[in-house]
């Protein structure tokens, strides 16, 4: 009996000490990092967000080039159409003619003849209208033939489209995380090694022809400080969703997975393009086919908006907005001679509001907000006034 008790106790004993070393090391608080650490981490974190923001911006000149695509050949079936339309008509008008007029027969034209002159005449004129008519056959053919060659291509580009988009919400979703990792290792630190950290990433800033900070540092730094000034949301913008060039949802088109935030008003009395651009500063997300404030923004969306509300139309891609430019003798191709309010493109595939000294505003990529930032790169630009 005296054994069993003393077997009991040396099983109790020995169960509260397991659970105070478990204790001891679950509620341990995690050490915390020191500067150098956290800037190591800071910088491979740092390093990642450039490749993934480097995929984000070319995934936008793409879709840009995409969507300019998918405009032209909708333009060309349309013309195509047209075509057909007309050559049917004609066809059908050359076949009740001919109906009514009876088919002449070759004793017709030999017995009707008045003389060899004559029946050389008629002889020739038989022959062409059975090849008009032949002809016309042919074009009806050939245009059907082209019609459905760009209505394949028209659905291979959307195809490319959706592809594209698939790849940029899943690089969306690992940027979100990679910021979020940089955020959680910056608030680990006081805010004067915060301060120190923000002034050697600020000088360290080394932004590449997409636009892309490309020193880890400082990308990692920014991220974190956008990241915790947005609240969490300047990485988080609605999922992407397929348009149609003018804006509208076409067949294939999937709405997005979550709603931007609510928006503030927006006062556009001013007349100003800069003005009404920078109310969308930090607020609007870039959603690629987006139009309004309330749906998001991509780069041309936003600039067509901008003028819409001053009484300018636009082309709705980058390359529609170059060729209009060019076609109004507006194109210039030296920095020195915009103007803040003027439209900019730093390359092809991408557009915004120049600012002045060296500032654009601007839709950047999936996964940001509108920014106001430096001009990275510089094709052309040019007024619309």
């Amino acid at each position: 009996m005296q054994f069993r008790k003393s077997l009991g106790a040396r099983c109790l004993m020995a169960l509260l000490a397991a659970l105070l070393v478990a204790c001891t090391v679950v509620c341990r608080p995690a050490k915390a990092l020191t500067l150098d650490e956290a800037k190591a981490q800071l910088e491979s974190l740092g390093v990642e967000l450039a490749q993934l923001e480097d995929e984000l911006s070319m995934a936008s000149a793409d879709l840009e080039a995409t969507k300019a695509e998918m405009e032209t050949t909708e333009d060309a079936i349309q013309v195509k159409r047209g075509e057909l339309t007309t050559a049917q008509g004609e066809l059908a008008e050359s076949t009740r003619r001919t109906y009514k007029m009876g088919t002449l027969g070759l004793l017709d034209i030999i017995m009707n003849a008045t003389s060899f002159e004559d029946l050389v005449t008629r002889i020739y004129f038989a022959d062409a209208i059975q090849d008009a008519q032949a002809n016309a056959v042919e074009t009806v053919r050939g245009l059907e033939q082209e019609l459905e060659a760009k209505q394949a291509e028209l659905m291979q580009t959307r195809a490319t489209q959706e592809a594209t988009l698939a790849n940029v919400e899943t690089s969306v979703e690992e940027h979100e995380a990679k910021v979020a990792e940089a955020q959680a290792v910056y608030d680990q630190l006081s805010a004067e090694e915060q301060a120190r950290l923000a002034a050697e990433a600020a000088a360290q800033a080394q932004v590449n022809e997409n636009g892309t900070n490309t020193n880890g540092l400082s990308n990692a730094v920014q991220a974190a400080e956008s990241n915790a000034g947005a609240g969490g949301q300047q990485g988080a913008p609605s999922a992407p969703s397929a348009e149609s060039p003018s804006g509208s949802n076409s067949s294939s088109s999937s709405s997005s997975s979550s709603s931007p935030k609510p928006q503030p008003s927006y006062d556009y009395s001013s007349g100003d393009p800069i003005s009404i651009a920078m109310q969308f500063v930090g607020n609007v997300p870039y959603v690629y086919g987006g139009n309004s404030p309330s749906e998001g923004f991509d780069c041309s969306g936003m600039v067509c908006y901008v003028f819409n509300q001053l009484g300018v139309s636009l082309p709705r891609t980058t390359y529609g907005q170059i060729d209009y430019l060019q076609s109004k003798g507006a194109w210039k191709t030296d920095l020195s001679e915009l103007n803040p309010g003027d439209i900019v493109f730093p390359h092809t595939g991408h557009v915004g509001i120049y600012a002045g000294d060296g500032m654009f505003i601007d839709a950047p990529k999936p996964g940001m907000t509108v920014q106001y930032r430096a001009l990275y790169g510089f094709y052309g630009g040019g007024s619309v006034w």
